[in-house]
């Protein structure tokens, strides 16, 4: 433990204690950062401070900015009163320390190669420019903060008797999305009364119990569906129920006329993993979102000025 001490601030020690029975969960919120050496300097701090706080006993998680306000105070601000929600929902969503050193672990090699887009889009969300299919698998690759919810929210509420199964690998994630989508969330029902609940979120360690009542849905939403690939084929919590689980999800998806897969990451494994369960053409759809940069110029010379700003122009 002595090794970890030197990055923890000596105000938090105490409030860590020692490996207490019932240990506190500390939060780690770093500001939004676009350059890359300044990102790969937090996620440093971040997975040392992390490492730190959970050698001493304690709960560790990281929650990250959807940007383009740097720090929280400036992303309150610009929310407005949709504020308290969004801050509830950050920290819902809050990472484990696992999942967040996972997330630079992304082969940028495999990324997409073999799929093209069929609708790119640039704007602030999702839901402004776009309408899910009827039918069919759709592919989103979009960022966190970009309006996927939203766009499957819209979605539920234009088809309210449709069926609807939520399936991801993180219960926090799972539980914000039900509050959001309005979905039961599995753990919170009886199961003898499964067969009544028309949308419902269940992580996909949990997906073999489905069997035991056994139903079809319209549509099929899993987030981060790259991390859960990785989850139901690596972690020792689906390990001893896989070939039940795969089973059952090769049947949902199937079966399900629209499927909607999503990631900041999408690759052509995860997509191929998913078409080999429902050999169809993808529907897949590339979302991009230019912030708007503010810069102050401090110099007396104007041609130095005009020399600078088809550098700055997207256009030139």
């Amino acid at each position: 433990i002595v090794e970890f001490l030197h990055v923890l601030h000596p105000d938090l020690i105490p409030m860590i204690g020692k490996k207490p029975q019932t240990p506190r969960t500390f939060i780690i919120l770093f500001d939004y950062e676009t350059r890359p050496k300044t990102r790969q300097h937090i996620r440093s701090a971040t997975l040392r401070l992390g490492l730190a706080i959970k050698e001493l006993g304690a709960i560790c998680e990281v929650a990250l900015l959807p940007g383009p306000e740097k720090g929280i105070d400036d992303w309150v601000v610009a929310l407005g009163k949709q504020a308290s929600v969004a801050v509830s929902a950050l920290i819902t969503d809050a990472l484990s320390l696992k999942d967040y050193r996972n997330l630079g672990f992304v082969n940028r090699y495999r990324g997409l190669h073999n799929y093209q887009p069929n609708i790119t889009v640039n704007c602030q969300y999702l839901s402004e420019k776009i309408q899910l299919p009827r039918s069919g698998l759709v592919g989103l690759w979009s960022d966190m903060g970009t309006g996927k919810t939203e766009l499957l929210r819209r979605w539920r509420q234009a088809n309210p008797d449709t069926r609807f199964l939520n399936n991801g690998h993180r219960v926090n994630l799972l539980r914000n999305l039900a509050l959001r989508l309005g979905t039961n969330l599995y753990s919170d029902i009886n199961p003898d009364n499964l067969s009544k609940i028309t949308a419902l979120s269940i992580t996909v360690d949990s997906l073999y119990k489905l069997n035991e009542n056994l139903q079809t849905y319209g549509c099929i939403f899993i987030d981060e569906a790259c991390q859960f690939l990785a989850h139901l084929l690596g972690s020792k919590t689906c390990k001893d129920n896989q070939a039940e689980i795969l089973d059952l999800l090769e049947y949902l998806v199937y079966n399900a006329p629209l499927v909607v897969i999503a990631d900041a990451h999408l690759d052509d494994t995860t997509i191929d993993f998913f078409r080999a369960m429902r050999p169809t053409v993808i529907f897949f759809l590339f979302f991009f979102w230019t912030f708007n940069f503010c810069f102050r110029y401090i110099d007396s010379n104007h041609f130095n000025f005009s020399c600078l700003l088809p550098q700055l122009s997207p256009t030139g």
